[in-house]
């Protein structure tokens, strides 16, 4: 019952609405810099992979294709644990470089599934982001970047908004029950002793709280009636 009176209460219901806004606008805002975050960080991987392309581009230029799958195959067999891969493809399909299978020329951004066989970082099926490009002298390029890391910065990237969403619910419902209670009990206060005035106690004085607020001047006006109304 007295749960009930609680949750009936304007002061109660007015702190709970409080809670629910603020967590409502917390939300939002986290929300937004979410996506913020991971759109600077899936911009970041994508900037790796052209830049990667564009160190391939310069070096097929200068120096010749021989020059270029050279550097892919530096690349393959030095760095056994980078999220890099390289496929280089001759306009037959033929794979001249790399350390991905041969597939469909598609140029622009795509997503790729690589099985463990042809990705060495960990167990599994790895997605990866990958920019396809037709060079000049009709190589196909692609360079594709592990998404692992990405995935797991999304993880804990959600993992810490949850927490500071509930924390922030948590407390501002808690602060919002507080200060309803405090009024309620003011409120109450006032009530009774409204009460034992009616009751013929024309002596009786409605609490003053000493806080100088709305309730302590209304309080104060009310008692003034009174002490009139004695008289």
């Amino acid at each position: 019952m007295q749960a009930v009176k609680l949750l009936r209460s304007a002061p109660v219901r007015y702190g709970i609405a409080f809670a629910a806004l603020s967590t409502l606008v917390m939300g939002v805002l986290l929300a937004v810099i979410y996506w913020g975050m991971l759109s600077l960080l899936e911009r970041h991987l994508e900037q790796s992979i052209e830049d990667q392309i564009q160190v391939l581009r310069n070096d097929l230029t200068q120096d010749g294709r021989e020059a270029m799958l050279g550097l892919v195959h530096q690349h393959v067999q030095k760095q056994h644990d980078s999220p890099v891969h390289f496929l280089v493809q001759d306009s037959a399909g033929n794979v001249l470089a790399g350390d991905l299978p041969p597939m469909r020329a598609v140029e622009g951004w795509q997503h790729l599934s690589v099985p463990l066989a042809t990705n060495r970082r960990g167990g599994g099926v790895r997605v990866l982001r990958a920019l396809g490009t037709q060079f000049d002298d009709n190589t196909f390029v692609l360079v594709a970047h592990d998404t692992k890391d990405l995935v797991e910065s999304r993880e804990l990237i959600v993992r810490s908004f949850g927490t500071a969403l509930a924390v922030t619910a948590a407390l501002t419902l808690g602060g919002g029950l507080i200060i309803g209670v405090a009024l309620l009990r003011r409120v109450d206060a006032a009530s009774r002793a409204a009460a034992t005035i009616m009751g013929g106690d024309l002596s009786h004085r409605i609490p003053v709280a000493g806080s100088g607020d709305e309730f302590d001047m209304l309080a104060k006006d009310l008692n003034r009636m009174l002490s009139r109304i004695e008289e």
